[in-house]
């Protein structure tokens, strides 16, 4: 969490993070591996969108999830203080989830529902009456059949809304699945003091031939879940350490992923690189 010194949303969420991998390889050649590897990432509070009034919430726990799991070839090698990795897979799948219980997403719709007529009201653009009158008329099956409900909101920015052979987009399923190629790449290099450690991920699905494809699951329309359009993660961690306990670190964190749809301070969305940087201060010991 993170203090701001302001009136509204002094507290606010920073950073979240669930992370889990797990590799196994087996060496067949010198610092050549076959490898298998597995990995979950996810958060655990609400994201919001932190702006005057009302904040949407724009991500939770599995919305988004990304489940890998893929087989390849990893080459590691140490040189002079600096530890290599560079992992290749063909044999790639990424399942991207946007779930959200039925409970919990007429909760949240109705409280966005709310929360935006109190900023009308607040800002003089409603009076109380027309305020008590749409609170009265709301109907969550109406926004769910006009899909302006939180779970079609969440599915549609993750991409895990689809079109169908007809061309209208669907958001009947909680979950993307495709098969791609993976490239994994990472860097550790300990000087003294100083530590670097930087780790690039990228995934593309394959361009499926849809008339081959008899399950219409994998029958994706656009979306710009083509091969060659990659999704990228991209974090660098640099820290140093002096007078035995005290850290300096530097982390940045660059994500980009075709399909995810992120709106701008005018709610137009689009595509966006996401970027993040910190600088700390801290206490720290290395073991």
């Amino acid at each position: 969490m993170t203090w701001i010194q302001q009136k509204e949303d002094p507290f606010q969420k920073s950073s979240d993070n669930i992370k889990l991998a797990t590799k196994f390889g087996w060496e067949f050649k010198e610092t050549w591996y076959l490898t298998v590897l597995g990995s979950f990432q996810s958060q655990y509070a609400l994201g919001r969108n932190y702006a005057d009034g009302y904040n949407d919430v724009i991500s939770k726990w599995l919305a988004p999830s990304y489940t890998d799991v893929s087989v390849g070839i990893d080459w590691k090698k140490s040189v002079k203080g600096a530890d290599f990795s560079i992992y290749l897979s063909p044999i790639a799948g990424r399942i991207t989830t946007a779930y959200t219980g039925a409970a919990w997403n007429e909760k949240y719709t109705k409280e966005a529902y709310v929360g935006h007529l109190a900023d009308q009201l607040a800002a003089g653009d409603i009076n109380q009456a027309a305020y008590d009158a749409a609170v009265a008329a709301y109907s969550f099956s109406a926004q769910q059949d006009a899909h302006t409900d939180l779970a079609s909101a969440l599915k549609n920015e993750q991409g895990v809304a689809y079109y169908d052979k007809n061309g209208d987009k669907q958001f009947d399923r909680n979950a993307r699945a495709e098969f791609g190629l993976s490239f994994k790449g990472a860097i550790a290099y300990t000087y003294q003091d100083f530590k670097l450690a930087t780790t690039l991920a990228l995934f593309t699905p394959y361009a499926w031939d849809k008339t081959l494809i008899s399950d219409p699951y994998f029958q994706y329309r656009d979306m710009n879940r083509r091969f060659g359009n990659f999704d990228v993660d991209w974090d660098v961690a640099l820290s140093y350490q002096f007078l035995k306990c005290l850290q300096v670190t530097l982390q940045t964190s660059l994500k980009y992923y075709p399909g995810t749809l992120i709106a701008d301070v005018n709610g137009i969305e689009a595509e966006r690189v996401q970027f993040k940087g910190i600088i700390g201060l801290g206490v720290g010991y290395s073991f």
